[in-house]
C-alpha cells in the first residue's frame, strides 16, 4: 500500500530538516578537529548554515523529490543503507558540480580550495541522513497502514 503525496512530502520535508543539521554538526567537527584540508574553511558558521540551507533545498528539489518521494512503486528505494549511500553520492556530486560552475572551472581541472572536500564530506552527510531517514520513516508508515489494513479486513471478515 502506498502513502499519500503528501505524506510523502511532510516525510521527505522532515528528513531535509535532520539532513541539514547533520551536515551542520559535521561542519562544526571538522572546523573543531581542524584536520587539514577537511577543517580548512574560510566563512563564518552563519555564511555556511545559510549556504548549506541553499544546498539542502537544491538536493531537494534535484533528487530526493523527483527520484525518492514521487518514485515509482516498483521502483522504491527500500533500503535505508543503499538509499542513505545514493542520497550522499547525490549530494556530494551536486555539491561539487555547483562548487564548480561558481568557481568557472572544468570538472577536469582540480579545485584550487582544498576545503572542498570538508564541503563534500558535509554534503555526504545531508545526503544521506535525509535520503536514509526518508526511507526508514516512509518503510515505518507504509508497515503501519498495511499493519491497519490488515487489522480492519479481519475485523470486517470475523463479523
Amino acid at each position: 500500500m502506498g502513502l499519500s503525496i503528501t505524506t510523502r512530502v511532510v516525510l521527505s520535508l522532515r528528513s531535509l530538516l535532520f539532513g541539514y543539521l547533520s551536515g551542520l554538526v559535521v561542519l562544526q567537527s571538522l572546523r573543531i578537529l581542524r584536520l587539514w584540508p577537511l577543517g580548512l574553511f574560510a566563512f563564518s558558521f552563519a555564511f555556511h548554515a545559510f549556504c548549506f540551507a541553499l544546498m539542502t533545498v537544491l538536493g531537494w528539489l534535484l533528487f530526493l523529490l523527483p527520484f525518492v518521494v514521487n518514485e515509482n512503486p516498483k521502483r522504491t528505494f527500500r533500503q535505508p543503507f543503499s538509499s542513505a549511500l545514493a542520497g550522499g553520492i547525490a549530494g556530494a556530486c551536486l555539491l561539487t558540480i555547483l562548487l564548480l560552475s561558481l568557481s568557472g572551472r572544468s570538472a577536469f581541472t582540480s579545485p584550487g580550495y582544498p576545503a572542498w572536500a570538508g564541503y563534500a564530506v558535509c554534503a555526504f552527510a545531508m545526503g544521506s541522513v535525509a535520503t536514509g531517514l526518508y526511507v526508514i520513516s516512509r518503510n515505518r508508515k507504509e508497515l503501519g497502514a498495511t499493519i491497519q489494513t490488515g487489522q480492519a479486513r479481519n475485523k470486517l471478515i470475523e463479523s
